[in-house]
């Protein structure tokens, strides 16, 4: 019997489109094994700057919703499961890590 392949399905919205200046304003996770989900997460994180109004237009997350989320400190233990399972399958399955080019500041 073959394995199940284990995938991590992601999403991030951001302020806007400068990955050197903007802060994710959302995270969202789905780990599948096989075909069936087996965990999920997402949340709205506060970027403690300015939503620019044309990243508004795309994914709908106003500066007030982003006022009352919590901030991503509050939040990164639960994000970091998903990048560890990540590094994890790719390090094991394919001998590569996962690039993790988005900063965290």
């Amino acid at each position: 019997m073959r394995k199940k392949q284990t995938y991590i399905v992601l999403d991030v919205e951001t302020t806007g489109l400068d990955v050197y200046k903007e802060k994710m304003i959302e995270f969202a996770a789905v780990k599948l094994v096989g075909d069936k989900i087996t965990d999920t997460f997402e949340t709205l994180i506060n970027p403690e700057q300015p939503i620019r109004y044309s990243s508004y237009l795309i994914h709908h997350i106003s500066q007030e919703m982003g006022e009352d989320a919590p901030k991503l400190p509050e939040i990164m233990p639960k994000i970091l499961v998903f990048w560890k399972i990540l590094w994890y399958h790719e390090k094991n399955d394919r001998q590569k890590r996962f690039p993790m080019n988005y900063s965290v500041k």
